[in-house]
């Protein structure tokens, strides 16, 4: 009786995997990101540099919680590089602490954060050289909340500063 039961359960799951398996990937696709959708809902950002400057746009970004929690870090591209981090962020009242290098020179990287992390802040991010007091980097950045991603974009998808859709390469997302 028992290898009768046994081997029912075992018919169950093979069905389930095949079932499973002859849905197409763009259904399993669809599946995992309702899933994702279920458990950590995507909303729809705003980033712009501030003061606004002639022909540079605020783009928009399509979030996760996780990628919500980096919008404040001292995350920075200097000289068209960029600023990798080094060892584990200080984290303030107010914002971050983080080494970071790049092209080969240490930097020290700070952010403060103004404003409702939810909903409305803006964020003043400073990369000093640690080599060079004189090579200083600053730029404060508004992030807003627009509402929901809107339908068929996946976590991570942007508009550039033209407000062309762009959908990273899958590798892209997890670095």
């Amino acid at each position: 009786m028992r290898h009768i039961a046994t081997s029912a359960i075992t018919f169950v799951l093979l069905a389930s995997l095949v079932s499973a398996c002859g849905e197409g990937p763009e259904r399993a696709r669809q599946r995992a990101i309702a899933r994702q959708a279920a458990i950590d809902p995507p909303e729809l950002w705003s980033a712009e540099v501030l003061p606004v400057q002639p022909g540079v746009a605020a783009v928009t970004l399509c979030t996760d919680s996780r990628i919500r929690e980096g919008l404040a870090r001292p995350a920075l591209m200097l000289a068209q590089s960029p600023c990798r981090p080094v060892g584990e962020p200080v984290k303030t009242e107010t914002g971050e602490v983080q080494r970071c290098v790049s092209n080969g020179e240490a930097w020290m990287a700070t952010s403060r954060v103004t404003g409702d992390r939810t909903r409305d802040f803006t964020a003043t991010l400073k990369a000093v050289s640690i080599n060079d007091d004189n090579a200083r980097f600053e730029q404060v950045r508004r992030f807003r909340k627009l509402g929901p991603c809107p339908e068929g974009w996946a976590i991570g998808e942007t508009t550039d500063q033209s407000g062309q859709r762009h959908r990273p390469a899958i590798a892209n997302i997890f670095q």
